[in-house]
């Protein structure tokens, strides 16, 4: 009952991790038919009843903060993966 009551009270909500492994390709999951299907799997679960947007974690979703080289002492804010790589 505790647990719920600081769930209610904080916001909070329960999470599913999901991972992937592919041993079957010699870089793992670092091609872009996983990429593809990675993509694929995290734009299928943000469509779900109950997915909280805002709480989606996943490389098509989440920024990728970093600093520019090119402007001194400017950050850059980027998707980690706009759109599947080819390659």
């Amino acid at each position: 009952m505790f647990h719920e009551q600081v769930k209610l009270r904080f916001g909070l909500h329960d999470m599913i991790v999901v991972g992937i492994v592919n041993s079957l390709q010699e870089k793992g999951v670092y091609n872009p038919e996983t990429f593809s299907m990675l993509y694929d799997t995290s734009t299928v679960v943000d469509s779900m009843k109950g997915v909280i947007r805002q709480d989606l974690i996943a490389l098509n979703t989440v920024d990728n903060i970093s600093h520019s080289f090119e402007q001194d002492g400017a950050i850059l804010f980027e998707w980690m993966m706009k759109t599947v790589p080819s390659t």
